[in-house]
């Protein structure tokens, strides 16, 4: 995986979507992500991720970016950022993410309803 760069677009509502032009990992999850790739290659993708660590660490970052991976039409080992999946990421209006960490204050009861809705009624 190549070097890390990120820029921040200030004009993108999500702190996740912000962290999309993050065009590879941080240097120190290196392991994570080619473990990812790794299962991946094998077929053997996860139901779920916990992604733990330290405030600051690059957890969101990572995050953003495996799901701009997983959603991207290119199919590659990073988002291609040109595809129609892509675009609809960067603007927060891909139908099949639902962010939570658009939210100013502690998700609610009715919040967490309306994910459980959503990751229901998504292909």
């Amino acid at each position: 995986v190549g070097e890390c760069r990120m820029s921040v677009d200030t004009n993108v509502s999500s702190k996740a979507v912000q962290t999309f032009f993050l065009e590879a990992p941080f240097p120190w999850q290196q392991d994570i992500w080619l473990r990812w790739q790794q299962s991946l290659a094998q077929g053997r993708m996860p139901h779920a991720l916990l992604l733990t660590g330290a405030k600051g660490t690059g957890k969101i970052a990572l995050a953003a970016l495996i799901a701009a991976q997983q959603l991207c039409e290119q199919g590659g080992e990073l988002p291609c950022r040109q595809c129609h999946a892509c675009h609809l990421y960067r603007a927060g209006t891909h139908p099949h993410v639902f962010d939570l960490s658009q939210q100013e204050t502690k998700p609610t009861i009715d919040l967490v309803r309306e994910a459980i809705d959503f990751l229901a009624s998504t292909p």
